[in-house]
């Protein structure tokens, strides 16, 4: 999105007066509605709503080969893409761009062994285990992407359910035997544990900021996406913008939005524990 220096300008001034254009404090985030089972035919689902911004996630679970040093894992990788009607202005980074950027920074935050439990989607050691296809669809883009599309991540997985099933080593020369329970009551919730989040910080001017919108984003010099899970401990980072970090004070910033991360997965996991189609709540 291309804004002007006047716009730019105005927007870093009032991130210096501790100001925003929708009434804003710097480390204070828009209201966060998530909803759940959205779409029956897949194994998970979930959207999230920050602002203007609405993403999308849908989960499919296949079975595939067992992955990890000693087969003893499942694997969870993600699609992005950006829809039409996102309204974003794509003539400086094209959509395919944002779709990769998105893409790598879920595929990276998930591929550390504190972001989900992989082994628990082995089924049988070196030769059967469940693959997870995460699909996010930005449905509507008005900044902090990256940090609703993990929301919406976090809650899908978590809702993730699966069939039974047995797997029988086949002898030597022979393939597996599956068996797979098609009842619906058979159907278990697939992953458990602690899911991170990213909490986003975006530098505008000398001021540091939360949940950035799209003109903000349009005028930030550097931001930082910080994976968080429940107990605020950091799983990951990712930089993006070419300005230079203003190490002062940054490390105070962290905390903040690991302590947002944590505020933001309470909310997230009141939603699971309803199984309420609908849930709003601050951060």
């Amino acid at each position: 999105m291309h804004i002007s220096s006047t716009e730019v300008d105005y927007i870093a001034l009032g991130a210096s007066s501790d100001f925003r254009a929708d009434g804003r404090h710097a480390f204070e985030f828009r209201d966060v509605i998530v909803e759940s089972h959205l779409v029956p035919s897949v194994s998970g689902s979930s959207r999230a709503q920050v602002g203007g911004t609405d993403v999308l996630v849908y989960v499919k679970a296949e079975l595939g080969p067992a992955q990890g040093k000693n087969g003893t894992e499942g694997v969870i990788t993600f699609t992005a893409h950006y829809s039409s009607v996102t309204g974003l202005d794509n003539e400086v980074r094209t959509s395919n761009m944002l779709n990769a950027e998105l893409e790598e920074s879920l595929n990276r935050l998930f591929s550390e062994k504190q972001a989900a439990n992989l082994e628990r989607l082995c089924l049988l050691e070196g030769r059967v285990a469940w693959t997870l296809l995460v699909d996010v669809t930005v449905l509507k883009a008005d900044g902090n992407v990256l940090d609703v599309a993990s929301f919406a991540v976090r809650n899908a997985l978590l809702s993730t359910l699966v069939p039974h099933v047995e797997v029988i080593r086949g002898e030597e020369g022979e393939a597996d035997e599956i068996e797979v329970d098609d009842e619906p009551a058979s159907r278990r919730l697939l992953l458990e544990g602690d899911p991170p989040v990213f909490i986003s910080v975006c530098l505008l001017g000398s001021k540091w900021m939360l949940d950035a919108s799209q003109d903000e984003e349009a005028s930030m010099t550097s931001k930082l996406s910080v994976g968080v899970n429940s107990s605020g401990k950091v799983c990951g980072i990712v930089k993006a913008g070419e300005g230079a970090l203003e190490w002062d004070g940054l490390g105070d910033t962290l905390k903040t939005a690991a302590n947002m991360g944590v505020k933001i997965i309470e909310g997230l996991r009141k939603v699971q524990a309803s199984r309420a189609e609908t849930v709003g709540f601050f951060a």
